[in-house]
């Protein structure tokens, strides 16, 4: 118990002795003043700024404490706490505060303030009314402040009072604007904007020179709730739009809107040039043909409506851009002429087409007979050399048989296999299967002379004497169409001429079953050569 009692004990001495100090400090704090003197805590304007304008004001405010005997503004007695204001400040002024205490001692605290010359102020400037129409007036008021030494108004003006109005006119939009001048301050400027409403109206035409016969487009764009054109064009509410029109010559238009600006009117010329003539280009391809193929004329033509083609005084019609296609009926040189016809008239040109004629139908003829001996005696050889002599008496060209050919069949296996080298495929293959009876010879031989001197001096004609040959020594004949493959074969009866016609099984025949009649050898071989679709020697 007694150790404890000792640590309380020093435990109230400390606490005891910081007590003492503290109530020392506050004692000391409330006694300063009265031992060192006062002190200035505050000291400044009301809104704590220190620039004035010339003629303003300064309030100021202050406290002292410390219980100064003597509290003194610029020199004036005052209390130690208030406020005092200054008015109409002139210049740059320093206001001082000073406090003092019995034995001698003072404190003091100085604030400037700066004065700055009022600044230069438009406190009006209008104009009335705004907008206007043409040929009217706005009238502009306008105020500046009593510091300014020169007022100006620009454009139209000049200078002017510090307070006043003046009536204006305006021939488009005018911006005004008033500048006030000080020698102290900066210049100030206003301005104000007078509209002056306007009818708007963009005319033109597109394109502005023409062609006869072609239109150009009237374009236009305004404010106004409707547009005129003349001559002879109408009226449009639509405020921008455009219409075509197709004058016969040279033509001034107008356009007339009425808008909020009153009636604008805006003329253009149109000038309406001569149509240009045709201009026309013509070529045929190919360039030449043989009978019985055709050729596609073409052409190119500018300003013109359509192309007349006349063929065999047959006239067509066509369109600028457009092709014909021309089947010839004749061989030779064939002028085909073509007229371009537009606004501005007629071109005429022609296109010139060779057609040439057609080759010459090629016929092979072969001759057989029952035995090879017989085949290449001297009947065989002379029966050959005469249906070779009448096939070019009808104007074809007769193709010698390759040695190793014997029958219409072998030819068409060798037409078939790829070609070789000098191999001609003719048009026509004409098999004659010659009599094999020994009795013939001597008629046969008759009859080869009688028609090798009928060719010069003929007791009848070629033709009969060729019948009679077929009748009396050839007992078939196999005529060959090529390349499809088509067989006619004509069997002529002694005596009573019996014909038959019959068809090998070929591939691709030419001939129907329906088309298989019974005719003679000799119209047999007459209808091959027909169904060639070629001209003779005699029209070449």
């Amino acid at each position: 118990m007694p150790e404890e009692k000792r640590w309380w004990q020093g435990a109230w001495a400390v606490v005891g002795g910081f007590m003492t100090v503290v109530g020392f400090l506050i004692a000391l704090y409330q006694f300063w003043p009265d031992i060192f003197g006062p002190s200035i805590t505050t000291f400044q304007t009301n809104d704590n700024t220190y620039t004035r304008i010339r003629g303003g004001e300064a309030i100021f405010t202050w406290k002292v404490d410390g219980n100064p005997e003597d509290v003194l503004l610029n020199g004036r007695r005052v209390t130690d706490r208030g406020e005092m204001m200054f008015d109409h400040l002139t210049k740059d002024q320093v206001f001082t505060l000073e406090a003092r205490k019995r034995w001698g001692r003072t404190e003091s605290r100085s604030r400037a303030i700066y004065v700055i010359p009022p600044p230069l102020t438009i406190t009006a400037f209008d104009a009335s009314p705004n907008p206007i129409k043409p040929n009217t007036e706005t009238n502009l008021t306008w105020e500046v402040s009593s510091n300014a030494e020169m007022v100006r108004i620009e454009p139209l003006i000049g200078i002017v009072g510090r307070k006043g109005s003046r009536p204006v006119s305006i021939k488009d939009t005018t911006t005004f604007t008033i500048t006030a001048t000080a020698r102290e301050t900066q210049d100030v400027s206003r301005q104000v904007t007078v509209e002056l409403l306007q009818t708007q109206l963009l005319f033109r035409a597109e394109p502005p020179t023409i062609r006869r016969g072609e239109s150009t487009r009237l374009v236009w764009q305004t404010n106004a709730p409707s547009i005129a054109i003349s001559p002879s064009v109408g009226t449009f509410s639509e405020p921008s739009g455009e219409t075509s029109v197709a004058p016969e010559g040279t033509v001034t238009y107008e356009a007339v809107a009425d808008g909020p600006g009153g009636a604008q009117r805006i003329s253009l010329e149109v000038t309406v040039l001569p149509p240009v003539p045709p201009n026309l280009q013509a070529w045929v391809v190919p360039s030449r043909i043989m009978l019985g193929q055709s050729a596609i004329v073409q052409w190119q033509a500018a300003y013109a409506e359509k192309i007349v083609i006349t063929e065999n005084e047959n006239q067509r019609e066509f369109g600028p851009s457009d092709h014909y296609e021309f089947h010839p009926t004749q061989k030779g040189r064939i002028s085909l002429p073509l007229v371009a016809i537009g606004p501005g008239g007629e071109r005429s040109t022609t296109v010139d087409l060779d057609v040439l004629p057609p080759p010459r139908p090629k016929i092979m003829i072969l001759s057989s007979g029952p035995n090879a001996g017989f085949a290449e005696s001297a009947i065989a050889s002379e029966m050959t050399d005469m249906v070779a002599s009448y096939v070019r008496g009808h104007g074809y060209d007769v193709l010698l048989p390759p040695s190793n050919i014997r029958s219409a069949e072998q030819f068409l296996d060798l037409a078939r296999r790829p070609p070789q080298p000098g191999f001609q495929v003719p048009d026509l293959v004409i098999e004659l299967t010659l009599e094999a009876q020994q009795q013939t010879r001597k008629t046969t031989k008759s009859a080869v002379g009688d028609f090798v001197r009928g060719l010069s001096n003929p007791r009848g004609s070629v033709e009969d004497i060729y019948v009679e040959l077929l009748i009396t020594c050839v007992s078939k004949v196999r005529i060959v169409r090529m390349p499809a493959g088509t067989i006619i074969t004509a069997t002529p009866g002694i005596g009573q001429k019996k014909q038959i016609v019959e068809r090998n099984q070929v591939p691709n025949l030419a001939y129907s079953n329906s088309e298989l009649t019974r005719i003679p050898a000799r119209q047999a071989t007459e209808a091959a050569l027909n169904n060639l679709n070629l001209a003779s020697a005699e029209d070449q």
